[in-house]
């Protein structure tokens, strides 16, 4: 509200409207409007800004219910006070249920204009209250928004977090197993960070984990989901990705990191990551679990293996495994830069 309140008054009786006009612009110091129908109320609160609307109930072509919707419907938010005769105050009541803020009735003489300054004024701090109460309510919904947002991010790398990652898991392995198309899991270990941090300090192997951790989210599809797994490990979750497909997406990520050396404070650092991964198909994992375990297990290997070095824990697929789309596979090929092994899977 500016220093001047500015009122609308819809009201068609000549005699009250004057006196309704000169009663609170004395009480108030208010500028009021006037309009004579309900239309013609609408094409003022449509074209200038008003703090609150006096109107008469019963109007030449419109009542108050039927201006009180189609303010609702323009977006129109002012309180409105209605002006109602002796004898309908059921009216009014439906006016208050409909979104008025408050009524005066008109008596045999003169004497409801006096009245109607105090309404405004009431009508005027419940219509803040009300926007006050509002504003708190979407401040909330917005804080709890951010709060399940983070609740689910790590906060060094923006990627998704062990929590989330317990809560995704299972719903993609019993997506998998229902619909009996291939899920596979990859594990991703950066190499040496142990000796970065020894050397070069904590905050420099941070910047080493956030810098991995954007180009793994830079090389998958939106299918496939990513996560810090914990310190300098990743997990990665590919939908309707057979064996073939995740072990492409593996050397893609040795690659590209391989390839993008990191510059710290004037220090210029190689990294290289090692992979391991599992794919379920056909039910040879029994759980969400197994599976991750499987992809842990030959990470372990790849570790020990040498570094840049992808190891998976699956032969091909079983012929009777649906092949992936061009869509859903990992395109790509190996490069020479990394090392592959397929081993066997691991009794569970």
């Amino acid at each position: 509200m500016g220093t001047t309140l500015r009122l609308l008054l819809i009201e068609d009786n000549a005699q009250h409207r004057a006196l309704m006009q000169e009663e609170l612009r004395r009480e108030l110091a208010a500028e009021v409007a006037a309009a004579a129908t309900g239309e013609e109320g609408l094409a003022q609160l449509a074209a200038g800004t008003y703090d609150a609307v006096v109107m008469d109930f019963r109007l030449p072509d419109l009542d108050g219910l039927t201006v009180l919707r189609r303010m609702g419907e323009q977006g129109i938010a002012v309180p409105v006070i209605i002006v109602t005769g002796m004898g309908d105050e059921q009216l009014a009541v439906r006016a208050l249920k409909a979104g008025a803020y408050d009524y005066v009735v008109k008596g045999r003489n003169l004497d409801f204009a006096r009245r109607l300054p105090a309404a405004v004024r009431d009508a005027l701090a419940a219509f803040a209250d009300s926007q006050q109460r509002e504003r708190q309510l979407r401040q909330l919904r917005e804080e709890r928004e951010a709060f399940a947002e983070l609740s689910v991010r790590d906060d060094l790398t923006e990627l998704f977090n062990r929590r989330h990652l317990a809560q995704v898991l299972p719903a993609e392995f019993e997506r998998a197993r229902r619909y009996r198309q291939p899920l596979t899991a990859v594990m991703a270990d950066i190499d040496g960070l142990k000796a970065v941090n020894n050397l070069h300090g904590h905050h420099c192997g941070s910047a080493v984990i956030r810098h991995v951790a954007k180009v793994i989210a830079g090389a998958v599809r939106i299918s496939d989901s990513c996560f810090r797994y914990g310190g300098d490990e990743f997990v990665l979750l590919l939908p309707s990705t057979p064996e073939k497909g995740g072990l492409t997406l593996g050397h893609r990520l040795c690659e590209r990191v391989a390839g993008l050396p990191l510059t710290f404070e004037g220090k210029t650092l190689s990294v290289t990551l090692s992979i391991g991964t599992a794919t379920y198909a056909a039910g040879n994992y029994a759980s969400a679990e197994e599976l991750l375990r499987a992809a842990d297990e030959v990470l372990f290997r790849a570790k020990a293996a040498g570094r840049n070095t992808v190891l998976s824990a699956q032969p091909e697929a079983p012929a009777s495994t649906a092949p992936a789309s061009k869509e859903q596979a990992q395109d790509g090929a190996p490069g020479p830069a990394t090392r592959q092994v397929t081993e066997p899977p691991r009794a569970m």
